[in-house]
């Protein structure tokens, strides 16, 4: 039990961190996590790449703030993982704000988890694309994407053996595009 991989000074910078090529094992209950700790640390340069997860939970990212305020200049990129969770696989905690093009999810696979990508706050954005969820396979999961009030770019993913919903409270500003659906079990939600 326990968390595998631990960042998450309350209230301070995490920035230039790489976290890549774990084996995490079945025996955790939280895979990694980055930020968090009270109110959340400010996350700027965080990549977690190759890392084969298998916790109960994925990665949990509890951002305060980020670091870079540019937009279009990602703070968090996830790229190549395989996350199998019996629960989250990845999920984002307390945030003020994002930025277009913030947060880069890309070429992961999830595999047969409860929830694959959520964020559990309350939010009404005005920004477009915030997230950019991208080429990933996401495969018998009982639901995928729930990013609460925020606008995400959803393209070129792979979404296979769905129970759930593929993408629940996201805005009208986001965009789903050149995606490919294969046996979707329940009637999708929007």
């Amino acid at each position: 039990e326990g968390t595998a991989i631990a960042i998450s000074p309350n209230q301070r910078d995490i920035d230039k961190i790489t976290i890549k090529n774990n084996n995490i094992s079945d025996s955790h209950s939280l895979g990694i996590q980055v930020g968090g700790g009270g109110y959340g640390s400010h996350l700027g340069d965080i990549q977690i790449l190759n890392n084969n997860i298998r916790s109960s939970n994925g990665i949990s990212i509890g951002a305060y703030s980020w670091l870079d305020k540019k937009a279009n200049s990602a703070d968090l990129i996830i790229h190549e993982n395989f996350i199998n969770s019996s629960k989250n696989a990845l999920s984002f905690g307390h945030s003020d704000y994002f930025l277009e093009g913030n947060i880069q999810i890309s070429n992961n696979l999830f595999e047969g988890n409860s929830s694959s990508i959520t964020y559990s706050q309350k939010t009404e954005s005005n920004i477009n694309n915030q997230f950019e969820i991208s080429q990933n396979v996401f495969n018998n999961n009982d639901s995928v994407i729930n990013l609460s009030g925020l606008n995400p770019n959803i393209s070129n993913n792979n979404f296979y053996e769905t129970q759930g919903y593929i993408f629940e409270n996201i805005t009208h500003n986001s965009s789903f595009d050149n995606n490919k659906i294969i046996s979707l079990e329940t009637e999708n939600r929007e």
